[in-house]
């Protein structure tokens, strides 16, 4: 038993279909961000993860975006990205959606977020940052303190590949990014390196 990582682009025709019914069952929970990862008349969808990864460029040419696998079946997926706003700082964990039954095995910290911090670094980029909306932004204080129930400390098991293993920060205030309010944390890549975040400040 193992599990395997995938970008998009790499997909057999067979674990695209698998992919694509991941997305249909995910849409059906009782979540604020399940609506967008599917749709059935995806193609005419632009919010609609399927339509971003087959009609735009944000997970290709200026991202990627992943999936994992484990026994031939889904589990978990997200991508990374280019921002927008700064071509220095790589999106990490962009449409991430976990299978219910994964939820509590750390799989986005040493799959997901350990890739997408991989990525970062090879396309030379000088921070990597994770977004939340209002209906999430609750799971930062994950990142900063065990949860309760877990056996194993994830914070003192982090590693030089984990995100946050070198240092984490938190902005005091919310920022436009795809014109949403977001949480954002982000790990210094080049620690010399700054962004000025209030200029990108959400408006009161």
């Amino acid at each position: 038993m193992s599990y395997e990582l995938y970008s998009f682009e790499q997909l057999s025709q067979a674990q695209k279909e698998k992919f694509y019914n991941f997305c249909k069952e995910a849409s059906k929970e009782n979540l604020p961000a399940a609506a967008n990862m599917w749709n059935d008349d995806w193609e005419n969808a632009p919010e609609s993860l399927p339509y971003i990864l087959e009609k735009t460029s944000r997970f290709s040419h200026k991202g990627q975006f992943h999936i994992l696998f484990f026994e031939k079946e889904v589990v978990l997926c997200g991508g990374v990205y280019l921002a927008d706003f700064n071509k220095n700082i790589a999106i990490a964990g962009t449409r991430t959606w976990v299978k219910k039954q994964f939820r509590n095995l750390s799989l986005t910290r040493d799959y997901l977020f350990s890739e997408h911090k991989k990525w970062a670094v090879k396309n030379k980029c000088k921070q990597v940052i994770v977004c939340f909306n209002e209906y999430n932004k609750n799971l930062i204080k994950i990142f900063f303190r065990k949860r309760f129930g877990e056996n194993n400390d994830r914070l003192s098991t982090r590693t030089p590949d984990h995100l946050f293993f070198f240092n984490i920060n938190q902005l005091p205030f919310s920022v436009n990014i795809q014109d949403t309010p977001q949480w954002i944390l982000y790990e210094k890549i080049d620690p010399n390196w700054e962004f000025d975040w209030s200029t990108i400040k959400t408006c009161s």
